[in-house]
């Protein structure tokens, strides 16, 4: 079903290709939606705040990337298993 080299290589693309377009989007869609500017230490804390918010989305994302590759390798290692058993079934 899925080997899981080729689960790893998918979840290292994916942190090295999609995440950091992922993080600009993020970054840009909070920046357009607070289109109010405030002055000095507010706008620092604004700014932090946009970015707290963009790297929880992004936190969110590789989580649940994290938890599907968790369960196709889960799947892959119970058919794995599975045919193991049934060779080592038939031969005794």
């Amino acid at each position: 079903m899925f080997n899981r080299r080729v689960v790893v290589l998918a979840v290292i693309l994916l942190l090295t290709v999609a995440l950091p377009s992922a993080y600009a989007k993020e970054k840009q869609s909070i920046s357009q939606d607070q289109k109010i500017k405030h002055s000095g230490a507010q706008e620092n804390i604004d700014q932090m705040t946009n970015n707290n918010m963009a790297f929880l989305a992004i936190q969110t994302k590789v989580q649940n990337i994290s938890q599907q590759t968790q369960t196709a390798s889960n799947i892959a290692k119970a058919d794995s298993d599975a045919k193991a058993n049934a060779v080592r079934n038939v031969r005794s």
